[in-house]
């Protein structure tokens, strides 16, 4: 797979169709081709999609359209959120320090770059389904940008960094794994009666997506979730019993 046809540039609920066709002419100069749109609010053919993307209306043509985020990330072994302001509890990177790390998945998974709404940009929630988050370096007095300048900038940066450099293949564990993990360990912080189980998952969220977990460490930590279960279950009856 060649590095940058690895990316896929996934739009939230885009509303504008001259945005669409500017970051669709965008990616091409670049050579980026999978553009994913997720419930968007114009159709990806509008008229004026088509005289933005000019030489670049087969990136329109394939485009991919989803209903739900869940839904489009389903197949990614990176999800790369990006915000222009800082968030209360996330945590976030320079876009120069994340390439690297995004060009040596996109070797051989899929990697996901989440650009969100003109108006309001990526929820919380939305940032919290993401390995990493970036930010382009700006002016604090005026740190918003437009979403097709945004969406310009970094596929600059990761384009003409993936040009100068080789990078060793690395798998990482499936977004989809990672949310079962996730989800097997709400249910043993349940299990063991932990307090505020979802203020800790929130915590330890953070912890494995900046790990970057293989899928033979993702199994690892599920048996030991299970093997606590199996001994909770037959054994004891959680934290609550515990002295420390």
């Amino acid at each position: 797979m060649k590095t940058l046809e690895g990316i896929n540039v996934v739009l939230v609920e885009p509303q504008g169709p001259i945005n669409v066709g500017m970051i669709a002419r965008t990616m091409k100069n670049f050579g980026f081709k999978k553009l994913i749109l997720v419930n968007p609010k114009c159709p990806p053919l509008h008229p004026w999609s088509l005289v933005m993307a000019k030489g670049a209306k087969e990136v329109l043509l394939e485009a991919q359209i989803f209903e739900s985020l869940k839904e489009a990330l389903r197949d990614s072994g990176l999800v790369v959120g990006t915000t222009g302001k800082k968030r209360r509890g996330i945590e976030l990177v320079s876009i120069k320090r994340a390439v690297e790390d995004i060009l040596q998945v996109a070797e051989s998974q899929k990697v996901s770059l989440l650009f969100g709404r003109e108006d309001s940009g990526l929820t919380n929630e939305e940032l919290s389904l993401c390995h990493l988050n970036v930010f382009i370096p700006t002016q604090e007095s005026h740190p918003s940008m437009n979403l097709s300048q945004a969406v310009a900038v970094i596929l600059y940066e990761l384009g003409t960094y993936g040009k100068k450099a080789e990078f060793p293949q690395r798998t990482l564990a499936s977004w989809e794994e990672l949310m079962r993990l996730f989800e097997h360990l709400e249910q043993t912080l349940k299990v063991i009666n932990f307090p505020n189980p979802k203020r800790a998952l929130y915590d330890l969220k953070e912890v494995i997506f900046r790990a970057h977990l293989d899928p033979r460490e993702v199994r690892l930590l599920r048996g030991i979730l299970r093997q606590i279960e199996w001994r909770i279950k037959h054994e004891g009856t959680g934290f609550q019993d515990q002295k420390n």
